[in-house]
């Protein structure tokens, strides 16, 4: 019978917070954030001191992570990022999987903080995570350290880290072959940003070997949006070495395909005339 009556408390103090919380996105949009802010902290304020109301803390608390993030107030998300994993690691353990999702959120935060040392660290806790972790029934298989691997990646590219970026695209595009299968579209994306990444380096050639697979895997697929994102890129890529003739044939047949699939006054066929005439010196209209 006490039991009952925790259980009832325990709900009824949810159905408070949860009323507490839509008051609070209510004060939010409205400008009031101390008043939001102020609503939220008392959600977690009733949470915190009760080991049955420990998933409600967590849940509590991504709300005010979630609310400092959309005001721009990193710093505190941080804090708050970091309280979640310790709430999460005592009532479920190290392993359980909204920790890794915490640690790539707080590599994101740290980014935008430019405190690079700091976002490489917790990259690297999430991939560590990844090593031993069990996918979930409904995930597939890698699909975590495929996320970490890209987003590794991603951070090492705006570093400008080029050698270390393509060591982890290309471990991501090995792993999407394998957990995703060959004919997945993601790999025409690793292609793609691993041949952005060559061309960065001013390696011209790997970067259009890269994207000739791109463009050729595209077509196997049958993916005229991927079609055209990579001969778009080939162009851009004719272009910067000033091989002006391959890179108005590649805009060409993106146009023809272009008007074939999206429509002749589609935006990015009108998007892709504006480029195929400023490269060859003529105007939109005349090359229509």
């Amino acid at each position: 019978k006490k039991n009952k009556v925790k259980d009832s408390l325990a709900d009824f103090e949810d159905n408070l917070d949860a009323s507490k919380q839509e008051l609070a996105r209510f004060y939010e949009i409205r400008g009031d954030n101390p008043k939001a802010e102020s609503l939220i902290l008392d959600t977690i304020k009733s949470s915190e001191n009760s080991k049955r109301r420990e998933l409600a803390l967590i849940f509590n608390l991504g709300k005010l992570s979630s609310f400092y993030i959309r005001t721009n107030q990193l710093e505190k998300a941080v804090q708050i990022n970091r309280r979640m994993i310790a709430v999460v690691t005592r009532h479920n353990g190290p392993q359980h999987v909204t920790n890794h999702t915490l640690m790539l959120e707080l590599a994101g935060l740290y980014d935008r903080l430019k405190q690079y040392d700091n976002a490489k660290q917790y990259l690297f806790k999430a991939l560590k995570f990844t090593e031993t972790y069990r996918d979930g029934p409904f995930e597939k298989t890698g699909s975590r350290k495929l996320r970490t691997l890209w987003s590794l990646g991603s951070f090492y590219l705006q570093q400008k880290q080029y050698d270390h970026a393509l060591d982890y695209y290309n471990k991501t595009l090995r792993l999407c072959k394998k957990v995703l299968g060959e004919k997945h579209p993601e790999n025409h994306r690793i292609m793609t940003i691993i041949a952005v990444v060559y061309e960065k380096k001013k390696d011209y050639a790997k970067a259009e070997r890269y994207l000739k697979e791109s463009l050729q895997f595209s077509k196997d697929i049958k993916e005229s949006n991927y079609t055209l994102a990579s001969k778009k890129f080939l162009a851009e890529l004719y272009a910067l070495q000033g091989f002006k003739q391959k890179a108005i044939s590649q805009l060409s047949d993106a146009i023809a395909l272009s008007e074939t699939t999206r429509g002749k006054n589609d935006s990015y066929t009108l998007s892709l005339k504006k480029e195929l005439a400023k490269l060859s010196g003529k105007s939109a209209h005349s090359s229509k």
